[in-house]
Protein backbone atom coordinates (compact mmCIF):
# COMPACT_ATOMS: atom_id res chain seq x y z
CA UNK A 1 0.00 0.00 0.00
CA UNK A 2 0.97 3.48 -1.00
CA UNK A 3 1.12 5.78 1.74
CA UNK A 4 0.58 9.16 1.39
CA UNK A 5 2.16 12.47 1.51
CA UNK A 6 1.98 14.44 5.05
CA UNK A 7 -0.05 16.83 3.72
CA UNK A 8 -2.16 14.97 1.71
CA UNK A 9 -2.64 11.99 4.90
CA UNK A 10 -3.39 15.25 7.14
CA UNK A 11 -6.32 16.49 4.71
CA UNK A 12 -7.55 13.03 4.56
CA UNK A 13 -7.98 13.44 8.52
CA UNK A 14 -9.31 16.25 8.61
CA UNK A 15 -11.93 15.74 5.80
CA UNK A 16 -13.04 11.78 7.94
CA UNK A 17 -12.87 13.57 11.32
CA UNK A 18 -16.11 15.58 9.86
CA UNK A 19 -17.97 12.51 10.47
CA UNK A 20 -17.30 12.71 14.42
CA UNK A 21 -18.28 16.84 14.12
CA UNK A 22 -21.52 15.89 14.60
CA UNK A 23 -23.37 14.43 17.84
CA UNK A 24 -26.09 13.08 15.45
CA UNK A 25 -23.50 11.75 13.11
CA UNK A 26 -21.53 9.63 16.22
CA UNK A 27 -24.94 8.09 17.36
CA UNK A 28 -25.68 6.73 13.81
CA UNK A 29 -22.42 5.34 13.67
CA UNK A 30 -22.89 3.68 17.09
CA UNK A 31 -26.45 2.20 15.84
CA UNK A 32 -25.13 1.03 12.79
CA UNK A 33 -22.40 -1.17 15.04
CA UNK A 34 -24.44 -4.22 15.34
CA UNK A 35 -25.55 -4.33 11.48
CA UNK A 36 -27.30 -2.80 8.95
CA UNK A 37 -30.48 -0.82 9.38
CA UNK A 38 -33.21 1.19 6.86
CA UNK A 39 -33.51 4.94 7.32
CA UNK A 40 -36.53 5.10 9.18
CA UNK A 41 -34.52 2.35 12.34
CA UNK A 42 -31.82 4.79 12.24
CA UNK A 43 -34.16 7.99 12.64
CA UNK A 44 -35.72 6.41 15.18
CA UNK A 45 -32.82 4.65 17.11
CA UNK A 46 -31.03 8.59 17.40
CA UNK A 47 -34.29 10.20 17.88
CA UNK A 48 -34.32 12.33 14.92
CA UNK A 49 -36.62 12.94 11.75
CA UNK A 50 -36.20 11.17 8.69
CA UNK A 51 -34.96 13.52 6.24
CA UNK A 52 -32.70 14.84 9.12
CA UNK A 53 -31.46 11.49 9.13
CA UNK A 54 -31.39 11.06 5.28
CA UNK A 55 -28.79 14.56 5.44
CA UNK A 56 -26.63 12.84 7.73
CA UNK A 57 -26.11 9.29 6.07
CA UNK A 58 -25.61 11.49 2.91
CA UNK A 59 -22.53 12.88 4.31
CA UNK A 60 -21.37 10.00 5.65
CA UNK A 61 -21.56 7.67 2.57
CA UNK A 62 -19.80 10.61 0.96
CA UNK A 63 -17.13 10.54 3.44
CA UNK A 64 -16.56 6.66 3.34
CA UNK A 65 -17.89 5.62 6.72
CA UNK A 66 -21.25 3.82 5.55
CA UNK A 67 -22.42 2.12 2.51
CA UNK A 68 -25.72 1.86 1.30
CA UNK A 69 -27.90 -1.23 -0.26
CA UNK A 70 -31.82 -1.27 -1.39
CA UNK A 71 -33.59 -4.30 -1.02
CA UNK A 72 -36.99 -3.97 -2.80
CA UNK A 73 -37.90 -0.15 -1.89
CA UNK A 74 -35.76 -0.15 1.38
CA UNK A 75 -32.12 1.13 1.44
CA UNK A 76 -29.90 -0.57 4.14
CA UNK A 77 -26.92 1.52 5.89
CA UNK A 78 -24.13 -0.05 7.07
CA UNK A 79 -20.27 0.57 8.38
CA UNK A 80 -17.86 0.27 5.10
CA UNK A 81 -15.30 -1.10 7.98
CA UNK A 82 -15.67 -1.93 11.12
CA UNK A 83 -11.93 -0.62 12.01
CA UNK A 84 -13.50 2.37 11.89
CA UNK A 85 -15.60 1.25 14.83
CA UNK A 86 -12.74 0.17 16.54
CA UNK A 87 -11.01 3.59 16.06
CA UNK A 88 -13.78 5.40 17.18
CA UNK A 89 -14.31 3.54 20.56
CA UNK A 90 -10.35 4.11 21.25
CA UNK A 91 -10.98 7.49 21.15
CA UNK A 92 -14.04 7.60 23.28
CA UNK A 93 -11.61 5.80 25.87
CA UNK A 94 -9.07 8.32 25.31
CA UNK A 95 -11.90 11.34 25.99
CA UNK A 96 -13.38 9.29 28.78
CA UNK A 97 -10.10 9.02 30.31
CA UNK A 98 -9.34 12.67 30.50
CA UNK A 99 -13.11 13.55 31.51
CA UNK A 100 -12.53 11.19 34.91
CA UNK A 101 -8.94 13.05 35.17
CA UNK A 102 -10.92 16.78 34.81
CA UNK A 103 -13.06 16.06 37.49
CA UNK A 104 -10.89 14.33 40.05
CA UNK A 105 -8.71 17.49 39.62
CA UNK A 106 -12.17 19.60 40.20
CA UNK A 107 -13.28 17.95 42.91
CA UNK A 108 -9.31 18.19 44.77
CA UNK A 109 -9.69 21.79 43.74
CA UNK A 110 -13.24 21.84 45.78
CA UNK A 111 -11.83 20.09 48.71
CA UNK A 112 -13.81 17.16 47.52
CA UNK A 113 -11.29 14.35 48.36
Amino acid sequence: MRRLEHNQRCELLGEFFRLFASAVRVKIFCCLKDGPLTVSRIADGVGIALPNASQHLRLMRHLGAVRCTKKRNLRYYRLSDKRLLRAAELIAEVLEQRQTELTRIGDRRAGRD
